[in-house]
């Protein structure tokens, strides 16, 4: 049972942790015990609750490494060129120009204006699909407690000396004897 999942998908500039999110509320008996039995070498809850959150992790880049892997083809160049010898004879005999093949396999400058990732073998550049734009249309905009503004508590203003003052003789006389009444009817209505 997986515990942990993603609310968002991952992006190079978010924290790989963004979205990510447990299945069930962290203080529910299940997930205790979920958490419990997946991982009793955790001496408490934040450590169970971190070993699950780097479980994941792990998981998620063992996944982007064997898709990355899956997209790099595997070709022997041996066939290759017979694929293009084939290619280049198919072309002489219909009368159009004659093919270079060596033109073909030469691999073109890619260093200038490269930024993207190379692969764990630090030889092939692995493809990147461009940056969305943040001007889309169709863009979805998803509520999130981190991106919420931060709400400022109100506060009432100062009184000022003169203020201060008449509240406290007002406190000193106090109520009339029909507001007394009536705000007794309320407490007592309160605790029924």
């Amino acid at each position: 049972m997986d515990l942990i999942e993603r609310e968002y998908p991952t992006s190079d500039d978010k924290p790989p942790w963004y979205g990510m999110v447990f299945k069930q509320s962290v203080y529910s008996d299940a997930m205790l015990e979920s958490l419990k039995r997946r991982y009793p070498q955790g001496a408490n809850l934040r450590e169970r609750k971190h070993m699950a959150a780097i479980e994941f992790l792990q998981q998620e880049l063992e996944d982007m490494q064997a898709s990355e892997a899956a997209l790099i083809p595997k070709t022997n160049p041996t066939n290759l060129m017979s694929d293009v010898a084939s290619h280049d004879r198919q072309h002489q005999k219909i009368g159009s120009l004659p093919y270079s093949p060596t033109a073909q396999l030469s691999t073109p400058n890619i260093t200038n204006g490269y930024h993207g990732r190379r692969s764990p073998t630090n030889k092939v550049p692995l493809v990147q699909s461009p940056t969305v734009s943040s001007n889309m249309s169709g863009q979805e905009i998803v509520f999130s407690i981190a991106n919420r503004p931060v709400v400022q508590r109100q506060r009432r203003k100062k009184m000022t000396a003169s203020e201060k003052i008449s509240y406290k003789q007002m406190r000193k006389i106090g109520a009339c004897d029909s507001c007394k009444r009536q705000k007794a009817k309320v407490d007592s209505l309160i605790f029924l």
